[in-house]
């Protein structure tokens, strides 16, 4: 046997894996400081409009789904602000499946 270890290659490429799944979510799930995010509501709730109303937002685009839309505030907080509001997830819009932004038309 050359290994000493038989399944070490395999543990090391899903360690690599994992560690790359990670860094990609991280990346996904925090949205940049100021711009449209998307705002991902639970589906039984009364949807994400809600959620951006409470939160002090502005519409920009609506998604697929009435639990998910794109939104948008001049103020530095509407991230905190929209979890508090309930949003299970607020994200950069160009990750987000399901949001279909045109930025063409919709800036």
């Amino acid at each position: 046997m050359s290994s000493r270890y038989p399944g070490g290659v395999f543990k090391k490429m899903l360690l690599n894996g994992v560690l790359i799944a990670i860094a990609f979510a991280i990346t996904i799930a925090i949205p940049a400081s100021s711009g449209p995010v998307a705002v991902f509501a639970a589906p039984w709730s009364a949807g994400a409009v809600g959620v951006v109303a409470q939160a002090g937002g502005r519409l920009v685009r609506s998604g697929r789904l009435p639990w998910i839309i794109v939104a948008v505030s001049d103020d530095n907080d509407f991230v905190r602000r929209l979890y508090r509001a309930g949003a299970i997830l607020v994200t950069d819009p160009t990750y987000a499946i399901g949001c279909d932004v045109d930025w063409g038309q919709s800036r």
